[in-house]
This record gives structure tokens, C-alpha cells and sequence, in this order.
């Protein structure tokens, strides 16, 4: 998804939920629920330098912008459901993690609604999970 979606959903969906949480610390929370739903993509930055696609820059930026609205079958290591669920348990000892659970929530939702238009099916759900790539690796 583009950047810039990622920015307006995050901070539309999110000020709501933030005002709904704690009006008195609306805007601190909003500011980390849109830093976490957009810095998140991060880790796509961490999988080209894998690739050893990174040498590139000019090619790389190019690829990105030809699939915004695709799903691209790679794992994410910040979108997988295993980092969000060591946030979520970061998040019952400190209300900050919750807050970024709530950015990068909004964040999956809105690349799983991409990817469900990208493929019309569910099946890239696993795509998500660091333990399914493994099991898949091997098998």
C-alpha cells in the first residue's frame, strides 16, 4: 500500500480510537499510532537488503512503486503475527506497546484488505506468520 494511505488511515482511524481511549492524551497517542503504522514498513527495507537488492536504490524504489497495491508473498518480519503478539505482551507491562499495537494493527488490516483485493482469496494470511515460513521452508 502507499505511504501516504498508510499515513491517512492510520491517523483517521486511530485519532478515533485514541479520543475514544484517553481524550487527555489524544494527540501524544495519535502521534504513536501513526509512527508505528507507518514505520513498520521498515522491515521492506530489511528484506531487499537480504535479497542483496539494495545495491540498487533507483531499481528498488522503482519495484515499489510498480506494486503498491500487491501482495508480494514475502515475510515482514514487523508485520508478522509473532512481532505483534511479543508487542501485545510488551504492551500488559507498559500502555506505550499498546498504543503501537493499535498503529500496527491498523497497519495489517489495511495491506491484508489490499491483499485480499490483490489475490480474492485468504490464502496470504500465511504469509504473516514467521513459524508457517519456516514450516514451509522445510517441507
Amino acid at each position: 500500500m502507499k505511504f501516504t494511505n498508510h499515513i491517512i488511515i492510520n491517523a483517521t482511524i486511530g485519532g478515533i480510537i485514541c479520543f475514544i481511549i484517553n481524550r487527555f492524551l489524544f494527540f501524544e497517542n495519535l502521534l504513536i499510532v501513526v509512527a508505528s503504522g507507518v514505520l513498520i514498513d521498515i522491515d521492506h527495507v530489511f528484506v531487499e537488503i537480504f535479497k542483496g537488492t539494495l545495491r540498487h536504490p533507483r531499481k528498488v524504489i522503482e519495484y515499489w512503486k510498480s506494486i503498491p497495491n500487491k501482495h508480494t508473498g514475502e515475510l515482514y518480519i514487523f508485520h508478522s503475527y509473532e512481532f505483534m503478539f511479543a508487542i501485545l505482551v510488551l504492551g500488559l507491562q507498559n500502555k506505550f506497546f499498546l498504543i503501537v499495537l493499535i498503529g500496527l494493527i491498523l497497519h495489517f488490516l489495511a495491506d491484508g484488505l489490499i491483499n485480499y483485493l490483490d489475490t480474492k482469496s485468504f490464502s496470504w494470511l500465511r504469509d504473516y506468520s514467521i513459524i508457517f515460513k519456516i514450516y514451509d521452508h522445510w517441507n
